[in-house]
């Protein structure tokens, strides 16, 4: 593609020279075949909220959000607005790039953007740079989680490419470490969530991140509904169950994150038992850190996720106004304040 032809990339003109391009195209008839399979869903959901407890799980409201997602992917142009605001929010993190869409050669069924060119991530495992390539693809996720509310939610191996150094390409010396750098491509999912519950998000991941689990207990009752219903002892009952899976994170021999989903299950069936509803976007969030700590210990498993949560949460504390909610986490320290 020859950017002389009045193509913007990131909201700036592109560069003088000819580009790499990759061409995304909505084949015809996927709108018709998705939606109906979103029909065949609203009804299972339908057929599935009459059965005892379903309605603490919610799962109309569940398929209904699944439904706005997939929704969302059928107009390409909400994929390209997605790459420019990663973009821009990694504007000064240099290993960590997202394809820029070349708008005005973006539509609802057509998206031309820059060719990324790298090898999956899980390709890298047992490479000598397996252990930074999993640290910056954490970092990079706790990022978007904790500082800019915009998650990538479409975060399988093969949506994350280790970047090919140029010269590389045509057979020339291996990677250098400050080489590396890792794109994130195919963003036609964000997961953003709404001001009040993402306080609610980061206390819950925060608590628990540092292991006061009656805590995070108490905050997810907090946000669910119908809480000032509840009778004390299903308060106390849930919030002990929430404990109780902390205190097994605790263990030197467990990492927290490394059993997220497992974490996420039990909680979800504490939440039935005592009948309380969850806000949905701390199991949408909590899965996605899953996926992506799943990634990162196939690289290096020795990784370890809750030290490197700790700084983003107290960059959040201090750049999401969160200083209303309880000092329980260890004192902010002013290095993290230095990096505003």
């Amino acid at each position: 593609l020859d950017p002389a032809a009045g193509a913007v990339c990131g909201g700036e003109p592109c560069k003088a020279g000819p580009i790499d391009v990759a061409l995304k195209v909505m084949h015809p008839g996927a709108a018709a075949l998705i939606e109906l399979d979103l029909d065949l869903l609203e009804l299972c959901a339908r057929l599935a909220s009459v059965l005892p407890g379903a309605a603490v799980l919610d799962p109309i409201g569940v398929a209904a959000e699944f439904a706005s997602a997939m929704r969302a992917q059928l107009d390409l142009s909400v994929e390209a607005a997605n790459l420019d605001e990663f973009a821009a929010n990694f504007a000064h993190e240099p290993r960590i790039r997202f394809p820029r869409p070349l708008w005005p050669w973006v539509g609802r069924e057509v998206l031309v953007e820059e060719l990324m060119l790298g090898t999956p991530v899980l390709h890298s495992v047992g490479s000598p740079h397996a252990a930074l390539i999993a640290r910056i693809g954490l970092e990079a996720v706790l990022k978007m989680l904790f500082l800019d509310n915009c998650v990538h939610g479409d975060l399988h191996p093969g949506n994350i490419l280790v970047l090919d150094r140029p010269a590389a390409r045509g057979g020339g010396p291996p990677l250098l470490p400050s080489d590396v750098a890792l794109a994130f491509v195919d963003a036609g999912i964000v997961k953003r969530v709404p001001p009040g519950a993402f306080h609610a998000v980061v206390g819950v991941l925060g608590a628990m991140v540092h292991y006061d689990g009656r805590l995070a207990g108490e905050l997810l009752l907090a946000h669910s509904q119908g809480e000032a219903a509840r009778p004390g002892e299903e308060r106390d009952a849930f919030c002990a169950g929430v404990d109780a899976i902390v205190e097994h994170a605790k263990r030197p021999d467990v990492a927290f994150f490394d059993h997220i989903g497992e974490y996420v299950g039990t909680i979800l069936h504490l939440a039935w038992r005592h009948n309380v509803k969850l806000e949905p976007d701390f199991v949408a969030v909590a899965v996605a850190v899953r996926v992506v700590e799943g990634i990162a210990h196939q690289l290096d498993p020795s990784v370890q996720v809750a030290p490197l949560c700790r700084p983003y949460y107290r960059r959040a504390l201090l750049e999401h106004g969160f200083s209303r909610l309880p000092s329980f986490l260890a004192p902010v320290d002013e290095s993290a304040r230095a990096q505003r």
